[in-house]
């Protein structure tokens, strides 16, 4: 799986939801440290939920938009195996590298903020605040220059106006605390970037109950979506929750029907049942 595969996938515009998920499933077999992208029809009909021939038909499609670049390869034998895949106009960065590249940005910010501490010690709160003002001394300044020179050495604020306590009395409004499953997700955005938690979480909602015992239930739009989640973020998340996670995922109504229904994917062997 390649989160930076999957993400640029999720920003393409292939004219049809089927051939969006038959790209989102290219990217998902997408590896990360040799960028390779081998998976077989069978594979990819599978994840993508279609026939195989609707498969093919998808991929040559997307072939002709220039969106990807199929490779035919064989074994030493000279025996026909899984195309290789290739994404145009996506550049492909080993995910070591990306993990070393992050690893030296976090040390250089450490390093700086902690000399910024360090140098903020030595100074002064007093000398900082002179050093912005940018007069100097006030004795080494020109006498006509003296009166701004003092205002600026002493930083003299002005009074402030007493605040209208009726007026902030009916503009403040109490902030709910963030649920559990909010915080989980808060962290698991941490984790993976703004970018890959946007492309699968955007509108998804976690409920967990207060009863430390009961599992946890993430609805998301697309049974396509939950299973993804569930294979690459699960164990992810469940660590994070402390708890075992549901999933479940909003389908449009049959023809006819007064409402939606929402299906049950499960935590464990993926099988669902649906709840009206």
């Amino acid at each position: 799986m390649s989160w930076q595969a999957t993400a640029w996938a999720v920003g393409q515009t292939t004219g049809d939801p089927a051939r969006k998920m038959v790209l989102m499933a290219l990217a998902n077999r997408h590896n990360p440290d040799d960028g390779l992208c081998c998976p077989s029809h069978e594979l990819l009909a599978e994840e993508a939920e279609m026939h195989q021939s609707t498969l093919r038909r998808h991929l040559r499609a997307l072939e002709e938009a220039g969106l990807i670049r199929r490779k035919r390869r064989s074994d030493a034998r000279g025996h026909r195996i899984s195309d290789a895949y290739e994404f145009v106009g996506f550049v492909f960065r080993p995910a070591r590298q990306s993990r070393a590249e992050a690893e030296a940005k976090r040390a250089k910010r450490a390093v700086g903020g902690e000399g910024a501490k360090r140098a903020k010690r030595a100074v002064g709160i007093d000398e900082a605040k002179r050093a912005d003002c940018a007069v100097g001394p006030v004795e080494n300044q020109n006498p006509n220059a003296q009166p701004t020179a003092q205002l600026c050495a002493l930083h003299i604020e002005p009074k402030p106006t007493e605040p209208n306590l009726s007026t902030e009395s009916q503009n403040t409004k109490p902030r709910e605390a963030p649920t559990l499953g909010d915080t989980a997700l808060a962290l698991l955005r941490q984790e993976i970037g703004l970018a890959v938690f946007n492309s699968w979480f955007k509108d998804a909602s976690l409920a967990a109950p207060d009863d430390a015992s009961a599992p946890a239930a993430l609805i998301v739009p697309t049974t396509f979506i939950a299973n993804y989640i569930r294979q690459n973020f699960g164990e992810r998340l469940e660590r994070l929750l402390g708890r075992r996670i549901e999933y479940a995922a909003l389908e449009p109504p049959p023809s006819g029907a007064a409402a939606h229904g929402v299906r049950v994917i499960g935590s464990g062997d993926g099988d669902g049942r649906r709840q009206s």
